[in-house]
């Protein structure tokens, strides 16, 4: 059976991911309101209450921002570090002691036939880790909130078929933007987002493993666009012999949309 991707928000306004096997429904983060995670969920054939987990990235409000009344309303457990549990508290409201689930960064767990694994980030929270996400031998990652991409980062996702990957901003249009002087040092520090240009990279970085499909993600409103992320990654894998379409698939995430329902088969 496949494993089914779909990034129901991508964005600094709000982030969520959803990953299904056959007989499971997760989500990464819950970043947006409940309401608009309803209609996301809705839109492409999910029930809420059908969610097994929500697996909590790091506690900025874009990532966390509706995890706590989807909890409440439909009774879903909420998976994050101790950290992270500890900074995110106060911010999503009372949970249930039924739904806390602790985990530590760099472990694994597995909600009925998937196995969801850990691996630290490098950002500006008190303790951020990403996820992979694997079912049999079809495996998925997201790699956003992080200001590089470490060796263990790079191991954590290799021989993944899919990866929504960070193409958060553009140097220049950064450099160019409205964002104060210290806000831009923090996007484009090691502790921020990774630009066009190192998303770039990283899928050269991958291009001989089993990768199939990128979703560039996490795209800066201000400092970004679409447009000018999938130029700079084409142009850049070009100037490498590689081709979107031939060699890889890359495609966009939204920040006020879902993507297309990816099924890994």
């Amino acid at each position: 059976m496949p494993l089914k991707v779909c990034s129901l928000y991508s964005g600094s306004s709000g982030n969520s991911t959803l990953i299904a096997g056959e007989n499971t429904k997760i989500l990464i983060d819950c970043g947006v309101s409940a309401k608009a995670e309803e209609l996301a969920l809705f839109n492409v054939g999910v029930r809420p209450e059908s969610i097994k987990g929500i697996f909590i990235t790091h506690e900025h409000s874009d990532h966390i921002k509706g995890v706590g009344i989807m909890s409440r309303k439909y009774n879903i457990p909420i998976y994050a570090n101790e950290k992270t549990w500890e900074a995110m508290e106060s911010k999503i409201g009372d949970v249930s002691l039924s739904c806390r689930r602790y985990i530590k960064s760099g472990s694994e767990t597995y909600i009925d036939d998937l196995c969801i694994g850990s691996f630290r980030t490098s950002h500006d929270a008190t303790e951020p880790v990403s996820y992979t996400v694997t079912k049999g031998s079809k495996k998925v990652s997201i790699v956003t909130d992080t200001g590089y991409i470490s060796g263990s980062i790079f191991d954590a996702v290799l021989g993944s078929q899919l990866i929504l990957l960070e193409s958060n901003y553009d140097p220049k249009m950064l450099s160019e933007c409205i964002y104060p002087s210290s806000l831009k040092q923090r996007i484009a520090g090691n502790k921020g987002h990774l630009s066009n240009e190192v998303c770039a990279d990283t899928i050269l970085r991958l291009i001989d493993s089993n990768i199939k499909y990128i979703l560039l993600s996490h795209l800066s409103k201000e400092s970004n666009t679409p447009e000018v992320a999938f130029h700079t990654v084409k142009s850049k894998l070009e100037e490498n012999s590689v081709y979107i379409g031939s060699d890889v698939m890359v495609d966009m995430t939204y920040r006020d949309k879902s993507t297309h329902v990816y099924s890994l088969v």
